[in-house]
């Protein structure tokens, strides 16, 4: 019996990711997600930090950590499958591209729906080449066979899938990625709001100017040549400062690095 058809009531979706679930857009991401399906039963399937696992679990979440695998693993599949039928899964909602790949056949094969939401592709680490013509290959096939909806949070990166005829108009749709801006609220009314009040906080003088990153602290972010670049910016405008908001595997020598141009 195809598992999207057990009870009269609202669905059991099961995010699924197979990239480490710890800090960064996807993780923040899921647990909007998770704020916003209230009266939802939600479940969370992949390799998890014990910090993301607790955040999740707090808003209601089930998790069930998964080991990594390679992105080709056949007998992961079955294996992703019988979860998704032990758990009477509706809706398996994939977030990144291994787990797109695996998450969405397994849906198919344990007859739920599948929801696949492109933050980034494959097709974008391959511009040109065989490789390109391959994974724009399996992304069609992805699309077609095993993909009820596709979510985009950028909507040229939907056009650009639309016009490369990788999936069907019917199927996508427009999301952006949504922000709770209550926490300004919060903010200003304890008189945080300042620009001022920030740069002293961070201990910067009020006359100086900065430049301010906020995100996941990665190699692919390119903050090695963010800060080469900076370094260059203080020899002609001494009174300007770089400030880096974020956390990430990258923290610690991205810090050292700061540390040594100054």
């Amino acid at each position: 019996m195809s598992c999207f058809i057990r009870k009269a009531e609202l669905p059991h979706v099961l995010y699924f990711s197979l990239s480490q679930l710890d800090v960064g857009g996807i993780e923040t991401h899921i647990l909007e997600l998770l704020k916003g399906l209230d009266g939802y039963k939600v479940s969370l399937a992949g390799p998890v930090t014990e910090q993301f696992k607790r955040s999740a679990e707090h808003y209601g979440a089930q998790v069930y950590p998964l080991r990594p695998v390679h992105k080709y693993d056949l007998n992961a599949i079955r294996k992703y499958a019988a979860l998704f039928r032990e758990l009477e899964v509706d809706i398996v909602h994939t977030q990144d591209t291994r787990g797109g790949l695996l998450g969405r056949i397994a849906a198919r094969l344990a007859g739920c729906k599948a929801v696949h939401t492109v933050h980034t592709s494959s097709l974008f680490w391959n511009p040109k080449g065989l490789k390109r013509l391959l994974h724009r290959g399996i992304e069609t096939v992805l699309a077609r066979l095993f993909t009820d909806r596709m979510i985009f949070v950028a909507r040229p990166v939907m056009q650009w899938y639309l016009n490369m005829k990788i999936v069907s108009a019917d199927k996508v749709r427009y999301i952006p990625n949504g922000i709770d801006l209550n926490f300004l609220k919060e903010a200003k009314r304890r008189g945080q709001s300042s620009i001022t009040h920030l740069k002293k906080s961070w201990g910067i003088d009020e006359n100086e100017s900065v430049v301010l990153f906020v995100g996941r602290l990665s190699c692919e972010k390119g903050l090695d040549t963010l800060i080469e670049a900076f370094a260059r910016v203080l020899r002609h405008y001494p009174k300007t400062r770089l400030v880096l908001v974020g956390d990430g595997p990258e923290k610690e020598s991205l810090a050292h690095r700061l540390a040594s141009l100054n």
